[in-house]
C-alpha cells in the first residue's frame, strides 16, 4: 500500500511540475497595474490634471465667434440682415493666467507623483494617452 501511495505522488508530482510554472514578477506587476481598478482610476485622474493645465493655458488664446442677425426696418419697410466675425485676443490679464497654468502644473505633478505614475505623461504640454 506503501509503495502504491510513494508511486501515486511521484506520478502526480510530475505531471504538475510541467503544469505550476512560475510567472515573471515583472509580468504579473504589468498585469496587477493593468487590472487594478484603483490604479486605472488614478491614471485617469492625472490624464485629467494634465489636460487641466491646457485648459489653463488656453485663456490666452484667440477666440473667433460669428454673429448674425435679422430683422425688419418699419422706416424704410425692408428686411435687414447682419452678419460679422469677431476676433478676440487677450493681451494681459493680470498675470492670472500665468498664475492658473503654474498652479495647474504643480497640482498635476503632485498628483502623478502620488499615484506612482510613468513619466510619460506630462503636465507641461499636451499628454499623449497611452496605455498598456
Amino acid at each position: 500500500m506503501k509503495r502504491l501511495t510513494a508511486a501515486f505522488t511521484l506520478l502526480v508530482a510530475t505531471i504538475t511540475a510541467d503544469v505550476a510554472k512560475a510567472e515573471p514578477l515583472s509580468s504579473a506587476l504589468a498585469k496587477a497595474h493593468r487590472n487594478n481598478p484603483t490604479l486605472t482610476a488614478a491614471r485617469a485622474g492625472v490624464l485629467v490634471s494634465a489636460q487641466d493645465v491646457e485648459i489653463a493655458r488656453s485663456a490666452m488664446r484667440p477666440t473667433i465667434k460669428l454673429r448674425s442677425g435679422i430683422g425688419y426696418s418699419s422706416v424704410v419697410s425692408a428686411d435687414r440682415g447682419t452678419f460679422g466675425i469677431v476676433l478676440d485676443q487677450t493681451l494681459f490679464d493680470g498675470l492670472q493666467t500665468t498664475n492658473t497654468s503654474r498652479s495647474t502644473r504643480r497640482d498635476c505633478g503632485l498628483r502623478r507623483k502620488t499615484h506612482a505614475t510613468p513619466n510619460r505623461i506630462s503636465c507641461s504640454r499636451r499628454p499623449k494617452p497611452t496605455w498598456t
